[in-house]
Parts: structure tokens; sequence; C-alpha cells
């Protein structure tokens, strides 16, 4: 049977691993890989912030670290 995961147990990150490969933030988040490349190359999300590169050159994704940035623009008015 499946266990059910508590959204505190998500929280420590204990389940869930840190980074994501981009296809598979993707999958969980809705947003479309060209999306995530065009804010990582224009800036709107942070290297070793949000994104990073591993050493062999493939962009991982905190989806935390996205959460975070959603929850920092909420109220204010941001471009698309």
């Amino acid at each position: 049977g499946g266990r059910t995961v508590s959204g505190d147990s998500l929280m420590q990150g204990e389940h869930e691993p840190q980074w994501l490969m981009v296809k598979q933030f993707c999958r969980t988040s809705g947003y479309s890989a060209q999306s995530v490349y065009a804010k990582c190359k224009s800036g709107v999300w942070r290297e070793h912030e949000i994104w990073v590169k591993a050493p062999d050159g493939r962009m991982f994704i905190d989806p935390k670290a996205v959460n975070r940035w959603i929850e920092s623009s909420t109220g204010s008015k941001a471009s698309a």
C-alpha cells in the first residue's frame, strides 16, 4: 500500500530531493522547459539560489526556492 505523506514531512525534505532536473520540475510544477530556461537565463531566477548547473552541465531546480519566489511576489504585480 501507498503511504500518505503529510505536509510536515515534505517540508523537512527527507522524502523529496532538494534539486530536480528541469524535465522533472516541469512535470510537477506546470512550467514549460522554455519558461524555466528563460527565467534562469534572464536572471529572474538566480543561480545558486533557485537553480544550479551540475558538473555534467545539467540544470537543476530547487522547487522550495521557487515556492519562496512565488510567495515573495504575491500581492505585487509581476510581469509575465
